[in-house]
C-alpha cells in the first residue's frame, strides 16, 4: 500500500492517466447502457408463463408490448426468443392494435392477428385489416383496408391483398391486391392496384387493369383495358354521363384534367368520337371540353366527320374539326308516295379543311337542306322514268 502511495504521490502524471481512464471506462459504461434500453421490450400483462425449452413466453389478459416508438395492446400473445436469447418474434391475437409514431406521422394497425419480427420491424397482419396514416393535415389521412396486409420495413413496402380498398379525401381505389411504397416516416408515397383495379373520384369513375395513384400529389395512371365514366353537365345543369376507352388514362389532380391515349373511343350523347388521343379539359371543376388530336373521327346521327383534330365543347354542345376534313352527310331512307315506289340514296360526302356543327336540333342546318335536295332530286327521276 505504502509504495502504490508513492507511486502516485511522486508521478503525477500517471495519476492523472489514471483517472482519465476511469473516467472513459464510466462514460463507456452508460453509453452501452443507454444503447441497451433502446432495444429493450417492456410487457404488461395479467399472466405469464414461459416454455424454456421452446424458448417462448405467454402472456394474457390485457397484453400490452412497448418497444422504441411502437405499442401493442391485445388480449393474448406469445413472444419468442432467438438463438441470441434475445426477443425475435411476436404473435399477437384476439384482435391487436399497433400504434406507431415516427417523425410527424401516426400509423394505426388493427387486425385479428399480428406477427412482428421485433428485430427486423418487418409485420404480417390478418383478418380484417385496417391500417390508418395520419399526418399534421386531416387531408392527407390514409385509410387501407384488406385481407392481409404484409410490411417490408427495409424495402419500405406494403403489400395488401384480398378485398383491397384504399381512401384518401375524395378518392376511393379497390383492387384484389395492392402494393404501398412508404416512405423514410412510414408515410404512404405511392399505391399500385393490380389485377383489376376500380377507382371513384368526385364525380369521375375509372376501372383497368392497373391503377397507379400517387398519394402526395393525388395524380392517377390508369394502364391496360382503361374505362372511365364522367360528368357533363348542359346549359340547363342537366347531367350526361361520358364514357371514355383508351389503353392509358392520366389524370391530374390539380387542373382536373384527363389524358386517354390509345385507340381512345368516346361515347358522348349522340356522338361517338374515335382517334389516337383525347385530353378532357375542366373549368370551375367541370368539364367544358374535350380535344383530340391525331387523325379523329366523330360520328353523330346527321354527320361523320373525319379530321386532324377535332374540338368538343360541353355547353354549348358542338364539335370543330380542323386539317384534311372529310365530312360524310347521313341521309336515311326515304319511301316517296306509293305511285312513284322508288326508295331515295342513303349518303353524300364532301371534303374541307374545317367542318363546325352545333346540334341537329338548330335550324337551317347544312344537313336538313342537303337532304331535301336529295329527296326533291330523287322525286323528280322517279316521275320522269314513271310518265315514260
Amino acid at each position: 500500500m505504502d509504495r502504490l502511495k508513492s507511486f502516485f504521490l511522486f508521478q503525477p502524471d500517471k495519476l492523472l492517466v489514471g483517472c482519465c481512464l476511469a473516467l472513459l471506462i464510466l462514460f463507456v459504461g452508460l453509453r452501452a447502457i443507454s444503447a441497451e434500453n433502446t432495444d429493450q421490450i417492456r410487457v404488461n400483462s395479467g399472466s405469464q408463463t414461459y416454455e424454456p425449452f421452446q424458448g417462448v413466453s405467454h402472456f394474457e389478459g390485457n397484453v400490452m408490448v412497448a418497444m422504441a416508438g411502437t405499442e401493442v395492446t391485445s388480449s393474448q400473445a406469445d413472444i419468442k426468443m432467438g438463438s441470441d436469447g434475445k426477443p425475435d418474434t411476436a404473435v399477437f391475437t384476439n384482435h391487436p392494435k399497433l400504434v406507431r409514431q415516427t417523425g410527424n406521422m401516426n400509423q394505426t394497425i388493427q387486425a385479428n392477428t399480428l406477427n412482428m419480427g421485433l428485430k427486423s420491424g418487418d409485420m404480417q397482419a390478418q383478418g380484417d385489416v385496417t391500417t390508418h396514416l395520419s399526418g399534421d393535415q386531416k387531408a392527407n389521412d390514409i385509410s387501407i383496408k384488406s385481407d392481409t396486409q404484409v410490411f417490408d420495413q427495409q424495402n419500405g413496402l406494403m403489400k395488401a391483398i384480398g378485398h383491397v380498398s384504399v381512401h384518401k379525401g375524395d378518392t376511393l381505389a379497390t383492387s384484389p391486391e395492392a402494393i404501398i411504397i412508404l416512405g423514410p416516416s412510414g408515410e404512404a408515397k405511392k399505391a399500385v392496384f393490380i389485377k383489376g383495379a376500380h377507382l371513384v373520384q368526385n364525380d369521375q369513375e375509372m376501372k383497368a387493369d392497373t391503377i397507379t395513384v400517387e398519394l402526395d400529389t393525388g395524380n392517377i395512371y390508369a394502364e391496360k383495358n382503361t374505362e372511365s365514366t364522367m360528368i357533363a353537365k348542359d346549359k340547363d345543369g342537366k347531367p350526361t354521363h361520358i364514357k371514355v376507352q383508351s389503353y392509358l388514362q392520366e389524370v391530374d389532380k390539380d387542373t382536373g384534367s384527363m389524358m386517354a391515349n390509345g385507340n381512345t373511343v368516346i361515347h358522348y350523347d349522340d356522338y361517338v368520337i374515335k382517334g389516337p388521343k383525347a385530353t378532357f379539359y375542366r373549368e370551375n371543376n367541370e368539364l367544358n371540353r374535350i380535344v383530340m388530336t391525331g387523325r379523329s373521327q366523330i360520328d353523330d346521327p346527321d354527320r361523320k366527320v373525319t379530321g386532324d383534330s377535332i374540338v368538343i365543347t360541353v355547353n354549348p354542345k358542338q364539335f370543330n374539326a380542323k386539317g384534311n376534313v372529310t365530312t360524310f352527310i347521313k341521309s336515311k331512307p326515304q319511301q316517296t308516295a306509293s305511285t312513284l315506289g322508288t326508295k331515295g340514296k342513303t349518303g353524300s360526302s364532301s371534303r374541307n379543311d374545317t367542318v363546325s356543327s352545333a346540334k341537329k336540333s338548330s335550324s337551317g342546318s347544312t344537313s336538313k337542306a342537303l337532304n331535301e335536295e336529295l329527296m326533291i332530286e330523287q322525286a323528280t327521276k322517279a316521275s320522269e322514268k314513271h310518265s315514260r
